[in-house]
């Protein structure tokens, strides 16, 4: 088996010799900085919800919390 290293990339936390030695050590596979839009939790549990409660308001009513936590347990 081999070793899965995962670390954050955002530009002011990465050393260029901290990089330089694992990139020597390791292979990586890409992985873009923490967004929002892209975070991997949002590919496939949230994206339904996500959709459930556009335009929504932020106070959710009794039948929408329901729904939310059916939809996360499904």
């Amino acid at each position: 088996k081999g070793v899965n290293l995962q670390y954050d990339n955002a530009r002011p936390h990465v050393a260029n010799v901290t990089s330089g030695k694992l990139k020597n050590l390791w292979e990586f596979p890409p992985h873009r900085p923490y967004s929002p839009d892209v975070a991997p939790s949002d590919y496939y549990l949230f994206k339904n919800l996500t959709n459930l409660l556009r335009g929504k308001n932020s106070t959710m009513t009794r039948q929408q919390t329901l729904q939310s936590i059916n939809l996360v347990n499904t």
